[in-house]
């Protein structure tokens, strides 16, 4: 797994730096440029959630196979495709001064970055390729693959933190503890999701009246850039909390016996009376009898 997540990346890196043309601008469609993020992306997801993420991976895996996962995973991973559409909308415009067709539109483009140089291929990781829409007149918006990747890492942590945070709250009222052990995940469940959310959110109020806009450039790259990530380790951090929460409850000592251990115990405590007894029988009467 991680020579094929190895290969891929590499890959992807090689294609987005040949990317670039000497004389490609604009939108277009090239194949280094479609290929070559997405690889990379795909990549990158592998490898986190094969290694680092595995743990959440599987716990999301389990989860989704019921009515609450599928109700948490689809809509956010919907939600969080749509409003970072319009913020790619927002960056893409102010980058070339274009605004976007007026009739309802579904295309594949790519754009070129250049000089050939390492920021270019930042640049092409970043917003190559892209899935183009316009709904008119509200809806329009560009769907990149690294927006897919942190998209599905995101909702992948979050479905896991929900599903970690249940049982949470199942081992509280076994153990009888107190409902803050449940309430302080649940709360960090809601931060990392949302922090991922708000400012796009409200980019996307604006959006695509502010599309050609240029001085806001900087608000929409480091939204883009900045908050998924800081969303991806608030997710994780609070469920390494969840877990460490949950070891310490299971190991209660007002859970009380499980059944397993009371059944197993039981004839074990039965045999040391029965031995207990027939020793003290067996004393009484190797016992001399006095006349």
């Amino acid at each position: 797994m991680i020579v094929q997540g190895a290969v891929f990346a590499a890959l992807g890196l090689a294609l987005a730096y040949l990317g670039a043309g000497p004389s490609a601008t604009g939108p277009s469609l090239d194949a280094d440029e479609l290929l070559g993020p997405a690889l990379f992306w795909y990549a990158v997801v592998l490898l986190l959630l094969s290694f680092p993420l595995r743990g959440a991976a599987s716990t999301c895996r389990r989860a989704l196979a019921t009515r609450l996962g599928a109700l948490v995973f689809w809509p956010y991973l919907l939600v969080h495709l749509l409003l970072y559409a319009f913020l790619v909308e927002a960056i893409i415009g102010s980058l070339y001064g274009v605004t976007f067709a007026l009739s309802p539109t579904l295309t594949v483009t790519t754009n070129a970055f250049m000089p050939r140089s390492a920021v270019s291929t930042l640049l092409d990781l970043a917003y190559n390729p892209s899935v183009a829409f316009t709904a008119p007149p509200v809806l329009s918006g560009d769907v990149t693959a690294y927006a897919v990747a942190i998209a599905a890492l995101v909702d992948v942590l979050i479905l896991a933190n929900v599903a970690k945070t249940v049982e949470l709250g199942r081992l509280c009222n076994a153990a009888r503890r107190a409902r803050a052990f449940f309430v302080l995940p649940a709360v960090g469940v809601v931060l990392g999701a949302s922090c991922c959310l708000s400012v796009p959110a409200l980019i996307s109020l604006a959006s695509p009246s502010v599309v050609s806009n240029s001085q806001f450039l900087w608000v929409y790259s480091a939204s883009y850039y900045l908050l998924p990530p800081f969303a991806v380790i608030v997710l994780v951090l609070n469920l390494i909390s969840v877990d460490r929460i949950a070891e310490t409850l299971r190991g209660s000592p007002g859970r009380g016996p499980s059944p397993d251990q009371s059944s197993s115990s039981a004839p074990s405590s039965s045999a040391s009376a029965g031995a207990a007894l027939e020793c003290a029988g067996g004393g009484e009467r190797a016992r001399p009898r006095i006349s």
